[in-house]
């Protein structure tokens, strides 16, 4: 089972272009598009069931997607004022 549906290349592309969103190397911008990488994150954080997450810098909400589920609640900051 995915842990984000929006953890493709094609998934990314499609909601970017959906929203007439580019890729800004200014803010050092990389979008996670592998959710092998979401699970190891996932795995690696040990979210205790419940518990709060901060996500700092969450693009469209790939990580988000995957986080809601085992987190109490999350909190995204994103300096991207398009996304």
């Amino acid at each position: 089972m995915p842990n984000s549906p929006l953890a493709t290349p094609f998934a990314t592309r499609t909601v970017l272009q959906a929203h007439g969103l580019v890729l800004k190397k200014s803010l050092g911008q990389h979008f996670l598009v592998d959710d092998n990488i979401v699970g190891k994150i996932l795995e690696l954080a040990r979210i205790p069931g419940g518990a709060p997450v901060l996500e700092i810098g969450p693009g469209i909400g790939t990580l988000t997607a995957a986080l809601c589920p085992v987190a109490g609640h999350v909190v995204s900051v994103e300096r991207d004022a398009d996304l």
